[in-house]
């Protein structure tokens, strides 16, 4: 055991440090992020906006329109959409079964 294997051996250590730093640091962003989209989602006008979001992104429907561009276009939007939709998934799975009922609501008002 000479110097070289300490250096790859401490080398390792560092890094398994550092990653373990990322990952906890990860974490903590990502608590943030779904603490924030709970708030969002704690209010009916919050909840109108993430629906009105989901649907610009064209979560609801298919992205096929004939034109492969613009089908293109669609599966781009749609697949920031359905980010969007994990996220308020992992967040409050509760929240969106409730935007369904509400949109379904204003829809027999409109």
């Amino acid at each position: 055991m000479g110097f070289f294997y300490f250096m790859e051996h401490t080398d390792g250590l560092l890094e398994t440090e550092e990653q373990k730093g990322r990952d906890e640091q990860a974490k903590r962003e990502r608590i943030k992020e779904l603490g924030d989209i709970r708030k969002v989602l704690s209010n009916p006008e919050g909840r109108r906006f993430f629906w009105r979001l989901l649907s610009k992104c064209g979560v609801f429907h298919a992205s096929w329109v004939g034109d492969v561009n613009q089908t293109l276009v669609n599966e781009g939007r749609r697949a920031i959409g359905m980010m969007f939709m994990d996220d308020l998934l992992e967040a409050s799975p509760d929240a969106f079964l409730q935007m369904q009922r509400e949109f379904k609501s204003n829809q027999k008002e409109e």
